[in-house]
């Protein structure tokens, strides 16, 4: 009995609630347009939408990670910056 319970004990203990990791995420835009965020802090496995709009005679080519997705969803497993 004293060896189920130590067990148990053992058991409750080990099993700490972690804390939630948090990345960031930073945004920014050239000359000739805008984002809908500049990014900040979420927590692992947040999806961010993201939109560029380019300002007039200019045209949206692509982020910086190659993508040219718009707007863009960014799921975030670590810092990030486009």
């Amino acid at each position: 009995m004293k060896k189920v319970l130590l067990i148990c004990l053992l058991f409750v203990f080990s099993c700490s609630k972690e804390e939630p990791r948090v990345f960031t995420l930073f945004v920014t835009s050239g000359s000739g347009g805008t984002v809908s965020t500049t990014g900040g802090e979420y927590g692992e496995g947040k999806s961010v939408t993201i939109t560029a709009t380019p300002s007039a005679q200019y045209q949206f080519v692509n982020w910086s990670n190659g993508s040219t997705e718009n707007p863009i969803t960014i799921t975030l497993m670590a810092d990030q910056l486009l």
